[in-house]
Protein backbone atom coordinates (compact mmCIF):
# COMPACT_ATOMS: atom_id res chain seq x y z
CA UNK A 1 0.00 0.00 0.00
CA UNK A 2 2.92 2.42 0.86
CA UNK A 3 4.07 2.13 -2.80
CA UNK A 4 0.65 3.22 -4.08
CA UNK A 5 1.15 6.40 -2.84
CA UNK A 6 4.34 6.72 -5.25
CA UNK A 7 2.82 5.58 -8.16
CA UNK A 8 2.53 8.18 -11.32
CA UNK A 9 0.08 10.65 -10.33
CA UNK A 10 -1.84 10.74 -13.23
CA UNK A 11 -5.07 8.76 -12.67
CA UNK A 12 -5.12 5.98 -9.87
CA UNK A 13 -4.00 7.54 -6.91
CA UNK A 14 -6.39 10.61 -7.41
CA UNK A 15 -10.06 8.73 -8.53
CA UNK A 16 -10.52 8.98 -4.63
CA UNK A 17 -11.09 12.84 -5.16
CA UNK A 18 -13.09 11.74 -8.98
CA UNK A 19 -16.28 13.07 -6.97
CA UNK A 20 -15.17 16.52 -6.67
CA UNK A 21 -14.56 16.87 -10.29
CA UNK A 22 -17.91 16.28 -10.94
CA UNK A 23 -19.91 18.73 -9.22
CA UNK A 24 -20.23 22.08 -10.75
CA UNK A 25 -18.05 24.65 -8.59
CA UNK A 26 -20.82 27.30 -8.07
CA UNK A 27 -19.09 29.30 -5.44
CA UNK A 28 -16.29 30.00 -8.39
CA UNK A 29 -19.95 31.96 -9.84
CA UNK A 30 -19.93 33.80 -6.80
CA UNK A 31 -16.34 34.61 -6.68
CA UNK A 32 -16.54 36.16 -10.28
CA UNK A 33 -19.56 37.86 -9.84
CA UNK A 34 -18.36 39.85 -6.47
CA UNK A 35 -15.15 40.36 -8.60
CA UNK A 36 -17.28 42.04 -11.28
CA UNK A 37 -19.26 44.09 -9.45
CA UNK A 38 -15.85 44.97 -7.09
CA UNK A 39 -14.62 46.52 -11.28
CA UNK A 40 -17.93 47.99 -11.28
CA UNK A 41 -17.91 49.96 -8.12
CA UNK A 42 -14.43 50.95 -8.47
CA UNK A 43 -15.57 52.71 -12.24
CA UNK A 44 -18.41 54.54 -10.38
CA UNK A 45 -17.14 55.51 -6.95
CA UNK A 46 -13.23 54.97 -7.00
CA UNK A 47 -12.27 55.94 -9.84
CA UNK A 48 -11.05 59.71 -10.26
CA UNK A 49 -13.48 61.70 -12.20
CA UNK A 50 -12.13 62.16 -15.79
CA UNK A 51 -11.93 65.73 -17.30
CA UNK A 52 -14.14 64.12 -20.03
CA UNK A 53 -17.06 62.34 -18.22
CA UNK A 54 -19.49 63.91 -15.13
CA UNK A 55 -18.54 60.58 -13.16
CA UNK A 56 -19.35 60.48 -9.32
CA UNK A 57 -17.89 63.15 -7.49
CA UNK A 58 -20.01 62.64 -4.25
CA UNK A 59 -18.93 59.01 -2.38
CA UNK A 60 -15.70 60.43 -1.01
CA UNK A 61 -16.60 58.53 1.94
CA UNK A 62 -16.99 55.16 -0.03
CA UNK A 63 -14.03 55.77 -2.33
CA UNK A 64 -11.79 55.56 0.46
CA UNK A 65 -12.86 51.81 0.47
CA UNK A 66 -13.65 51.15 -3.59
CA UNK A 67 -10.71 52.54 -4.71
CA UNK A 68 -8.74 49.62 -4.06
CA UNK A 69 -11.84 47.68 -5.91
CA UNK A 70 -10.02 47.45 -9.05
CA UNK A 71 -8.13 44.33 -7.67
CA UNK A 72 -10.79 42.16 -8.21
CA UNK A 73 -9.47 41.75 -12.28
CA UNK A 74 -6.54 39.85 -9.87
CA UNK A 75 -9.57 37.52 -8.51
CA UNK A 76 -10.66 37.01 -12.07
CA UNK A 77 -7.18 36.03 -13.20
CA UNK A 78 -6.64 33.16 -10.73
CA UNK A 79 -10.47 32.10 -11.55
CA UNK A 80 -9.34 32.49 -15.31
CA UNK A 81 -5.74 30.14 -14.54
CA UNK A 82 -8.67 27.33 -12.32
CA UNK A 83 -11.43 27.54 -15.09
CA UNK A 84 -9.07 27.37 -18.26
CA UNK A 85 -7.13 24.64 -17.00
CA UNK A 86 -10.24 22.66 -16.24
CA UNK A 87 -11.88 23.54 -19.98
CA UNK A 88 -9.19 21.85 -21.92
CA UNK A 89 -8.56 18.80 -20.00
CA UNK A 90 -9.75 15.40 -22.38
CA UNK A 91 -10.52 18.52 -24.68
CA UNK A 92 -9.43 18.66 -28.19
CA UNK A 93 -7.89 22.06 -29.24
CA UNK A 94 -10.50 22.95 -31.86
CA UNK A 95 -13.28 22.24 -29.39
CA UNK A 96 -11.62 24.32 -27.08
CA UNK A 97 -11.28 27.15 -29.62
CA UNK A 98 -14.95 26.88 -30.30
CA UNK A 99 -15.85 26.95 -26.36
CA UNK A 100 -14.03 30.53 -26.31
CA UNK A 101 -15.28 31.98 -29.03
CA UNK A 102 -18.79 30.98 -28.06
CA UNK A 103 -18.49 32.03 -24.99
CA UNK A 104 -16.74 35.23 -25.59
CA UNK A 105 -17.96 37.01 -28.46
CA UNK A 106 -21.83 37.19 -28.51
CA UNK A 107 -22.14 39.65 -25.48
CA UNK A 108 -18.34 40.94 -26.66
CA UNK A 109 -19.95 41.93 -30.21
CA UNK A 110 -23.36 43.27 -28.28
CA UNK A 111 -21.21 45.49 -26.05
CA UNK A 112 -19.16 47.21 -28.79
CA UNK A 113 -22.57 48.08 -30.54
CA UNK A 114 -23.77 49.17 -27.80
CA UNK A 115 -20.80 51.77 -26.69
CA UNK A 116 -21.32 52.89 -30.70
CA UNK A 117 -24.81 53.96 -29.56
CA UNK A 118 -23.62 55.92 -26.48
CA UNK A 119 -20.97 57.58 -28.65
CA UNK A 120 -23.92 58.76 -30.77
CA UNK A 121 -26.68 59.61 -28.18
CA UNK A 122 -23.61 61.51 -26.31
CA UNK A 123 -22.34 63.36 -28.77
CA UNK A 124 -18.99 62.62 -26.68
CA UNK A 125 -16.15 59.74 -27.04
CA UNK A 126 -16.03 57.01 -24.31
CA UNK A 127 -14.34 57.27 -20.79
CA UNK A 128 -11.53 55.77 -22.66
CA UNK A 129 -11.46 58.82 -25.59
CA UNK A 130 -12.35 56.02 -28.14
CA UNK A 131 -14.39 57.73 -31.10
CA UNK A 132 -16.87 55.46 -33.38
CA UNK A 133 -14.39 54.70 -35.92
CA UNK A 134 -12.18 52.97 -33.23
CA UNK A 135 -14.65 50.32 -32.46
CA UNK A 136 -14.51 48.32 -35.89
CA UNK A 137 -11.10 46.75 -35.06
CA UNK A 138 -12.81 46.51 -31.54
CA UNK A 139 -15.21 44.25 -32.77
CA UNK A 140 -12.19 41.72 -33.26
CA UNK A 141 -11.07 41.52 -29.61
CA UNK A 142 -7.49 41.99 -31.11
CA UNK A 143 -7.15 45.82 -30.34
CA UNK A 144 -4.73 45.32 -27.64
CA UNK A 145 -2.49 43.85 -29.86
CA UNK A 146 -2.25 46.81 -32.91
CA UNK A 147 -2.39 49.89 -30.53
CA UNK A 148 -6.18 50.80 -30.84
CA UNK A 149 -7.80 51.96 -27.70
CA UNK A 150 -10.38 49.76 -25.91
CA UNK A 151 -14.01 50.77 -26.32
CA UNK A 152 -14.36 50.84 -23.02
CA UNK A 153 -11.23 51.11 -20.16
CA UNK A 154 -12.44 47.90 -18.62
CA UNK A 155 -12.02 45.61 -22.28
CA UNK A 156 -8.26 45.96 -21.66
CA UNK A 157 -8.44 42.58 -19.39
CA UNK A 158 -9.28 40.48 -22.18
CA UNK A 159 -6.13 40.81 -24.14
CA UNK A 160 -4.38 39.34 -21.60
CA UNK A 161 -6.96 36.61 -21.30
CA UNK A 162 -6.36 35.99 -24.77
CA UNK A 163 -2.97 35.90 -24.32
CA UNK A 164 -3.53 33.13 -21.99
CA UNK A 165 -5.48 31.31 -23.62
CA UNK A 166 -3.46 30.90 -26.81
CA UNK A 167 -0.64 30.25 -24.54
CA UNK A 168 -2.66 27.23 -22.31
CA UNK A 169 -3.55 25.82 -25.98
CA UNK A 170 0.03 24.57 -26.28
CA UNK A 171 -0.79 22.30 -23.89
CA UNK A 172 -3.59 20.28 -25.41
CA UNK A 173 -1.12 19.04 -28.39
CA UNK A 174 1.23 18.26 -26.30
CA UNK A 175 -1.17 16.24 -23.81
CA UNK A 176 -3.31 18.39 -20.91
CA UNK A 177 -1.31 15.85 -17.63
CA UNK A 178 -0.53 16.13 -14.39
CA UNK A 179 2.86 16.10 -15.50
CA UNK A 180 3.15 18.53 -18.73
CA UNK A 181 0.81 21.07 -16.42
CA UNK A 182 3.88 21.36 -14.13
CA UNK A 183 6.68 21.68 -16.53
CA UNK A 184 4.34 24.75 -18.25
CA UNK A 185 4.04 26.16 -15.13
CA UNK A 186 7.37 25.80 -14.82
CA UNK A 187 8.78 26.76 -17.58
CA UNK A 188 5.91 29.69 -17.80
CA UNK A 189 7.26 31.18 -14.40
CA UNK A 190 10.67 31.45 -15.15
CA UNK A 191 10.02 33.00 -18.75
CA UNK A 192 7.94 35.54 -17.41
CA UNK A 193 10.92 36.32 -14.85
CA UNK A 194 13.23 36.71 -17.58
CA UNK A 195 10.80 39.27 -19.89
CA UNK A 196 10.60 41.02 -16.63
CA UNK A 197 14.02 41.32 -16.38
CA UNK A 198 15.19 42.03 -20.25
CA UNK A 199 11.98 44.11 -20.95
CA UNK A 200 12.10 42.78 -24.38
CA UNK A 201 8.42 44.08 -26.25
CA UNK A 202 7.83 40.39 -27.82
CA UNK A 203 8.91 38.44 -24.42
CA UNK A 204 6.79 40.91 -22.27
CA UNK A 205 3.66 40.17 -24.97
CA UNK A 206 4.06 36.20 -25.30
CA UNK A 207 4.85 35.95 -21.44
CA UNK A 208 2.52 38.61 -19.51
CA UNK A 209 5.19 38.92 -16.47
CA UNK A 210 3.29 41.44 -14.82
CA UNK A 211 0.05 39.36 -14.57
CA UNK A 212 1.26 35.39 -15.33
CA UNK A 213 1.41 34.77 -11.65
CA UNK A 214 -2.34 34.88 -11.38
CA UNK A 215 -3.31 32.57 -14.38
CA UNK A 216 -0.56 30.06 -13.08
CA UNK A 217 -1.49 30.40 -9.38
CA UNK A 218 -5.04 29.56 -10.85
CA UNK A 219 -3.71 26.26 -12.64
CA UNK A 220 -1.93 25.31 -9.43
CA UNK A 221 -5.08 25.39 -7.51
CA UNK A 222 -7.08 23.62 -10.22
CA UNK A 223 -4.56 20.47 -10.01
CA UNK A 224 -5.30 21.01 -6.22
CA UNK A 225 -8.57 20.54 -6.76
CA UNK A 226 -8.77 17.53 -9.21
CA UNK A 227 -5.92 15.48 -7.81
CA UNK A 228 -5.35 16.47 -4.03
CA UNK A 229 -2.88 18.63 -1.98
CA UNK A 230 0.44 18.39 -3.11
CA UNK A 231 3.68 20.13 -1.68
CA UNK A 232 4.91 20.94 -5.09
CA UNK A 233 1.54 22.51 -6.55
CA UNK A 234 1.54 24.40 -3.23
CA UNK A 235 5.35 25.55 -3.70
CA UNK A 236 4.07 27.23 -7.06
CA UNK A 237 1.15 28.59 -4.91
CA UNK A 238 3.54 30.59 -3.00
CA UNK A 239 5.90 31.46 -5.41
CA UNK A 240 3.24 33.27 -7.61
CA UNK A 241 1.25 34.94 -4.31
CA UNK A 242 5.31 36.45 -3.74
CA UNK A 243 5.23 37.68 -7.25
CA UNK A 244 1.79 38.52 -6.89
CA UNK A 245 2.71 40.79 -3.80
CA UNK A 246 5.26 42.19 -5.44
CA UNK A 247 3.67 43.47 -8.34
CA UNK A 248 0.72 44.89 -6.75
CA UNK A 249 3.77 47.15 -4.55
CA UNK A 250 4.65 48.35 -8.13
CA UNK A 251 1.43 48.86 -9.57
CA UNK A 252 -0.12 50.85 -6.09
CA UNK A 253 3.16 53.16 -6.17
CA UNK A 254 2.69 54.16 -9.87
CA UNK A 255 -1.13 54.34 -9.80
CA UNK A 256 -0.15 56.48 -6.57
CA UNK A 257 1.03 59.33 -9.29
CA UNK A 258 -2.69 60.07 -10.33
CA UNK A 259 -4.94 58.67 -8.01
CA UNK A 260 -3.36 59.67 -4.99
CA UNK A 261 -1.96 57.81 -1.73
CA UNK A 262 -1.77 53.98 -1.40
CA UNK A 263 -1.91 52.15 1.06
CA UNK A 264 0.49 48.94 -0.12
CA UNK A 265 -0.41 46.68 2.83
CA UNK A 266 -4.27 47.30 2.06
CA UNK A 267 -3.48 45.81 -1.39
CA UNK A 268 -1.22 43.26 -0.69
CA UNK A 269 -4.03 41.85 1.95
CA UNK A 270 -6.77 41.95 -0.35
CA UNK A 271 -4.50 39.92 -2.79
CA UNK A 272 -3.32 37.99 0.10
CA UNK A 273 -7.21 37.30 0.67
CA UNK A 274 -7.85 36.26 -3.04
CA UNK A 275 -5.27 33.84 -2.80
CA UNK A 276 -6.83 32.04 0.06
CA UNK A 277 -10.39 31.99 -0.92
CA UNK A 278 -8.97 29.85 -3.91
CA UNK A 279 -6.99 27.68 -1.79
CA UNK A 280 -10.10 27.25 0.38
CA UNK A 281 -12.18 26.40 -3.18
CA UNK A 282 -9.56 24.10 -4.38
CA UNK A 283 -10.14 21.91 -1.31
CA UNK A 284 -13.24 21.76 -1.02
CA UNK A 285 -13.77 24.20 2.16
CA UNK A 286 -15.82 26.41 0.35
CA UNK A 287 -18.90 24.55 -1.14
CA UNK A 288 -21.43 25.86 1.07
CA UNK A 289 -21.12 29.67 -0.65
CA UNK A 290 -22.16 27.62 -3.66
CA UNK A 291 -25.78 26.52 -4.97
CA UNK A 292 -27.58 26.10 -8.23
CA UNK A 293 -30.15 28.78 -7.55
CA UNK A 294 -26.99 31.55 -7.40
CA UNK A 295 -25.96 29.66 -11.10
CA UNK A 296 -27.58 33.11 -12.54
CA UNK A 297 -24.60 35.60 -10.89
CA UNK A 298 -22.19 33.42 -13.07
CA UNK A 299 -24.05 34.33 -16.00
CA UNK A 300 -24.11 37.88 -15.26
CA UNK A 301 -20.84 38.35 -14.08
CA UNK A 302 -19.31 38.71 -18.19
CA UNK A 303 -22.07 40.98 -19.72
CA UNK A 304 -22.12 43.07 -16.48
CA UNK A 305 -17.86 43.28 -17.16
CA UNK A 306 -18.31 44.57 -20.41
CA UNK A 307 -21.55 46.79 -20.42
CA UNK A 308 -21.11 48.80 -17.32
CA UNK A 309 -18.96 51.08 -18.51
CA UNK A 310 -21.01 51.83 -21.50
CA UNK A 311 -24.20 52.01 -19.15
CA UNK A 312 -22.76 54.64 -17.25
CA UNK A 313 -21.53 56.61 -19.94
CA UNK A 314 -25.31 56.70 -21.54
CA UNK A 315 -26.77 57.70 -18.14
CA UNK A 316 -23.99 60.15 -16.55
CA UNK A 317 -22.93 61.48 -19.80
CA UNK A 318 -26.67 62.76 -20.38
CA UNK A 319 -26.61 64.49 -16.57
CA UNK A 320 -28.56 61.76 -13.89
CA UNK A 321 -25.86 62.54 -11.96
CA UNK A 322 -26.76 65.92 -11.64
CA UNK A 323 -30.44 65.89 -11.52
CA UNK A 324 -30.98 63.51 -8.69
CA UNK A 325 -29.58 62.80 -5.75
CA UNK A 326 -26.05 61.16 -5.72
CA UNK A 327 -27.23 57.86 -4.14
CA UNK A 328 -30.37 57.69 -6.58
CA UNK A 329 -28.46 58.11 -9.58
CA UNK A 330 -25.66 55.28 -8.49
CA UNK A 331 -27.97 53.12 -7.61
CA UNK A 332 -29.86 53.69 -10.96
CA UNK A 333 -26.94 53.15 -12.72
CA UNK A 334 -26.47 50.18 -10.91
CA UNK A 335 -29.70 48.87 -11.74
CA UNK A 336 -29.46 49.32 -15.11
CA UNK A 337 -26.34 47.74 -15.79
CA UNK A 338 -27.70 44.82 -13.77
CA UNK A 339 -30.69 44.26 -15.69
CA UNK A 340 -29.74 45.06 -19.01
CA UNK A 341 -26.36 42.57 -18.43
CA UNK A 342 -29.26 39.72 -17.49
CA UNK A 343 -31.28 40.98 -20.98
CA UNK A 344 -28.03 40.14 -22.91
CA UNK A 345 -27.30 37.15 -21.27
CA UNK A 346 -31.16 35.59 -22.20
CA UNK A 347 -31.51 37.15 -25.73
CA UNK A 348 -28.06 37.37 -26.59
CA UNK A 349 -25.93 35.20 -25.08
CA UNK A 350 -27.84 31.99 -25.38
CA UNK A 351 -29.72 32.28 -28.48
CA UNK A 352 -26.23 33.86 -30.30
CA UNK A 353 -23.65 31.43 -28.86
CA UNK A 354 -25.99 28.59 -29.64
CA UNK A 355 -26.06 29.36 -33.24
CA UNK A 356 -22.58 30.37 -33.09
CA UNK A 357 -21.60 26.84 -31.68
CA UNK A 358 -23.72 24.80 -34.47
CA UNK A 359 -22.16 26.91 -37.32
CA UNK A 360 -18.67 26.54 -35.85
CA UNK A 361 -19.42 22.93 -35.08
CA UNK A 362 -19.69 22.32 -38.67
CA UNK A 363 -16.86 24.23 -39.69
CA UNK A 364 -14.69 22.02 -37.16
CA UNK A 365 -15.94 19.23 -38.73
CA UNK A 366 -15.28 20.25 -42.08
CA UNK A 367 -11.48 21.10 -40.80
CA UNK A 368 -11.07 17.81 -38.99
CA UNK A 369 -12.73 15.54 -42.37
CA UNK A 370 -10.28 17.32 -44.74
CA UNK A 371 -7.00 17.26 -42.53
CA UNK A 372 -7.72 13.38 -42.50
CA UNK A 373 -8.83 12.39 -45.90
CA UNK A 374 -6.50 11.45 -48.60
CA UNK A 375 -5.48 14.16 -51.07
CA UNK A 376 -7.71 13.61 -54.66
CA UNK A 377 -5.63 12.95 -57.38
CA UNK A 378 -6.11 14.53 -60.89
CA UNK A 379 -8.42 12.69 -62.66
CA UNK A 380 -6.40 11.54 -65.86
CA UNK A 381 -7.53 12.77 -69.06
CA UNK A 382 -9.08 9.66 -71.62
CA UNK A 383 -6.94 10.14 -75.10
CA UNK A 384 -8.92 11.62 -77.18
CA UNK A 385 -11.40 9.83 -79.53
CA UNK A 386 -11.27 9.89 -83.42
CA UNK A 387 -14.18 12.24 -84.60
CA UNK A 388 -16.66 10.54 -86.50
CA UNK A 389 -17.12 11.37 -90.07
CA UNK A 390 -20.13 13.85 -90.49
CA UNK A 391 -22.01 12.29 -92.55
Amino acid sequence: MRAEAHAPIEEPRHERVAHRQQRRLYELDVLRFLAAFAVVLYHYTGSPPKADTSGFREFHEMTRFTRYAYLGVNLFFIISGFVILMSIWNRRLGDFAVSRVVRLMPAYWFSIVLAGVAIVVTGHATAAGVRLWDLVPNLTMLQGGIAVPHADGAYWTLWWELRFYMLVALLIPLGVTYRNCILFMAAWTFLGIVAKASDTTWLDVMFMPYRSMYFIAGMAFFLIHRFGSDLLLWLFVLLSWALAVDQTRVSAGDWAQWQGSWDVPITTACVTVFFIVMALVATGRLGWLGSPKIVILGALTYPLYLLHGSVAHLLLMNGLIDRIEPWAALGTTVAVAVALSYLVHRFVEEPGGAALHRELKKSLARVRTTATSTPSRPIPRSPAQPKSPTP
